[in-house]
């Protein structure tokens, strides 16, 4: 159902808003025109500035990022810098020194040790280990003596005091016993400890 214009003369006129021209109605079905004021004069336009290239707007962008990303490593170096040096200020805590003291341990030893008489009565050696030749009656007595043996032991009976005067000899290095009846002389070497026996 389409509706129908109102009668003219129905509506009651309306005042004019203040300050604005008043324009009749349009007729039914067409919408309003108004007058358009004319366009101010407009001077003369600047020169618009040519576009830079792509390969030059990429150089600035690329300088500019270069220039931010230095300043942010100056700034993180900078930062660093003053955290070390903070820390090497500091102040080192004390030095804490813990002594422990062991308790003192004594060890007795007993040591059972046969002593051997190094003369006789005489002034008679009766232990000798220093290489040489010993007159027997004189630095050692007669009889029966004997030795451990050791690394290279050497002994000879003499005849006299000449050690190529040679009664018996022997080169040995395990235990050895050796009788001093008759001999005038007894020569030794080698480092090994010989002690009268009897």
């Amino acid at each position: 159902m389409s509706q129908q214009p109102p009668p003219s003369g129905q509506y009651p006129p309306q005042p004019p808003y203040q300050g604005q021209p008043q324009y009749p109605p349009p007729p039914y079905g067409q919408q309003q025109t108004y007058p358009q004021p004319p366009p101010a004069p407009q001077g003369p336009q600047p020169p618009r500035r040519p576009a830079r290239p792509w390969t030059a707007r990429r150089k600035v962008l690329a300088a500019i990022l270069g220039s931010a990303a230095l300043f942010a490593a100056g700034g993180i170096g900078a930062a660093a810098a003053g955290g070390s040096k903070a820390a090497a200020g500091a102040a080192p805590g004390p030095t804490v020194t813990v002594t422990q003291t062991a308790p003192a341990v004594t060890v007795t030893k007993t040591v059972t040790k046969r002593v051997i008489p190094t003369s006789n009565a005489q002034g008679e050696a009766t232990q000798i280990s220093q290489d040489g030749v010993y007159v027997v009656g004189q630095d050692i007595p007669g009889g029966t003596w004997h030795t451990s043996g050791g690394s290279q032991c050497y002994e000879a009976t003499l005849a006299s005091t000449d050690t190529s005067n040679i009664i018996d000899n022997n080169n040995f290095t395990g235990p050895d016993t050796i009788s001093l009846t008759g001999a005038k002389a007894f020569d030794i070497s080698g480092g090994c400890t010989w002690h009268q026996e009897g």
